[in-house]
């Protein structure tokens, strides 16, 4: 997550099942291209 500062990770505390949400990225910033990578390469940690 260092490699990302803009973005930030939020957990609602709930276990893991096949097709529940967890949680979420939020990610900000000036040029949308840069968000959206950001966004997608913090969320990309947490995929199986």
């Amino acid at each position: 997550m260092a490699q990302h500062p803009a973005a930030r990770i939020h957990t609602y505390g709930k276990q893991p099942r096949p097709g529940r949400k967890v949680g979420h990225v939020n990610a900000f910033g000036a040029d949308l291209d840069d968000v959206v990578y950001d966004a997608r390469a913090a969320a990309a940690f947490f995929q199986d």
